[in-house]
């Protein structure tokens, strides 16, 4: 029995000497990611610009997650939003100009509302003045793995004041967004 015993605890020793051997000159744990950018928070930034009937460029900190909140930007209609674009004298719901308000996007689903009085907030919207809240769904998208583009281009129906049952349009732009991280010359449009 004392002889089992001694076999037993040289088959632990030399077990575990093997193992510590197997793990010596190794880091504590292994080299991963690098770190991401020191933000508050690792909100991520992205550069979001819009080319088309619909057209803007910023720089937009968290956007855009399930739901709110939706970060301040500008966006310009080149040509204003119709009942149908299609017919240039169709009735005109939101005329063409510059307008600041709140953006959602994310994947093939654009949201924007604003105030036509230009106040910074939409929340904070004069009830008696008329306000801008339209959204889009649809569009084709394309993600480039490499330089991390991703662009989406929209011809489809417009919905106002959030009733997807009533569709207008149709209206033509392309999304692009960027993680700041990654902007090169080649791929961050230049600020228009």
């Amino acid at each position: 029995m004392k002889g089992k015993l001694i076999a037993f605890a040289s088959i632990l020793c030399i077990a575990s000497l093997i193992i510590s051997s197997a793990n010596a000159g190794k880091p504590d744990k292994p080299p991963g990611k690098p770190d991401k950018p020191d933000i508050p928070g690792n909100i991520k930034t992205e550069l979001i610009v819009f080319t088309g009937e619909l057209e803007g460029w910023a720089h937009v900190d968290g956007c855009c997650p399930n739901a709110g909140p939706n970060p301040l930007y500008t966006i310009t209609l080149n040509a204003p939003l119709r009942v149908d674009s299609t017919i240039p004298t169709s009735m005109v719901v939101y005329p063409a100009g510059t307008y600041y308000g709140e953006l959602f996007t994310s994947g093939g689903i654009v949201q924007f509302h604003a105030c036509c009085d230009e106040i910074v907030s939409a929340d904070e919207c004069d009830p008696l003045l008329p306000q801008m809240q339209f959204g889009i769904r649809g569009g084709t998208e394309s993600y480039d793995r490499k330089t991390r583009v991703r662009t989406v281009t929209f011809n489809e129906k417009w919905w106002a004041n959030n009733d997807q049952n009533i569709l207008y349009g149709p209206v033509s732009f392309t999304v692009i967004r960027i993680p700041i991280r990654y902007c090169t010359d080649d791929t961050c449009p230049p600020q228009p």
